[in-house]
């Protein structure tokens, strides 16, 4: 009986209350972490010649450089600098928010410790960092978009609702990441290395084409549906229903498992920090 109750209370929908809780509390004061998340972003380039700008030259840098490699490869097929400037806007923004969540908490343990706010608040705030820099690089995109002259459409518009879908994944998945953050230190290194390995395995500046391998690869890695529901529009396609699919169902569970762990180990963080 005792193991009934016990498995029972596991699977208690309170947790993802108490998740959905500090969620709503910490999303009223959005004036708050917006303005934080801008403060650490533009802190990053203070006292430095262009300032935010660093992040559109950076990655014009080396959208430039992987245009240059591998465009070469590709027969100089067209649009291919449009395709690797979104597929790396897009891809910064998710492994930024992947490694970065992992130490949102451990970051702020300061503020935890001292500052009655909901844990939840420090995730947003991290989250409009991401934003915030994503935005500063979407000018490389702009640039090519503006030379290369992809077919625009309505479709593009389908970019929007994309990319509103991939900002709340990151949203949904960074209190998972800061969690196990907190409680394993060796986990922000250990995303650090993975993410590095997914560039590569995802497709951003190759496209999958006739090869089997690629194919496979492409076809098994979730983050390549992300990239597409962003990426597809941009370029004058529309995405297909499976990246949808996929991706609205990742969004889906990783709210419910957020929520759901969130809820139950939110007050063991002090300890973890």
């Amino acid at each position: 009986m005792s193991d009934q109750t016990s498995t029972a209370a596991s699977f208690n929908p309170g947790g993802i209350g108490a998740g959905a809780a500090d969620f709503l509390k910490a999303w009223k004061r959005w004036p708050d972490w917006l303005m934080l998340g801008w403060y650490d972003f533009s802190i990053k380039h203070r006292r430095t010649l262009i300032g935010p700008f660093w992040e559109t030259l950076q990655v014009g840098i080396w959208v430039g450089a992987l245009v240059l490699i591998f465009g070469a490869m590709r027969g100089g097929q067209d649009y291919y600098p449009v395709y690797v400037a979104a597929g790396v806007t897009v891809w910064n923004f998710i492994s930024s928010n992947l490694t970065r969540a992992t130490a949102v908490f451990s970051k702020n343990s300061n503020f935890i410790l001292n500052v009655d706010n909901p844990l939840m608040f420090y995730v947003l705030r991290q989250v409009a960092y991401n934003v915030f820099r994503m935005a500063f690089q979407l000018p490389v995109y702009i640039v090519c978009a503006l030379w290369f002259q992809p077919p625009f459409g309505l479709v593009t518009l389908m970019a929007i609702p994309g990319l509103i879908a991939v900002i709340l994944t990151g949203v949904f998945i960074a209190p998972l990441m800061g969690l196990i953050g907190a409680r394993y230190r060796d986990f922000g290194q250990a995303m650090s290395t993975v993410t590095r390995f997914l560039f590569f395995t995802t497709p951003i500046f190759w496209s999958p084409g006739n090869n089997a391998i690629k194919t496979a690869a492409a076809a098994y890695n979730p983050f390549s549906y992300f990239i597409a529901v962003v990426r597809e529009p941009l370029m004058g396609n529309m995405p297909s229903l499976l990246a949808w699919v996929v991706v609205l169902t990742c969004a889906l569970a990783s709210l419910l498992v957020t929520l759901w762990l969130f809820g139950r180990y939110q007050r063991n963080i002090v300890f973890w920090l």
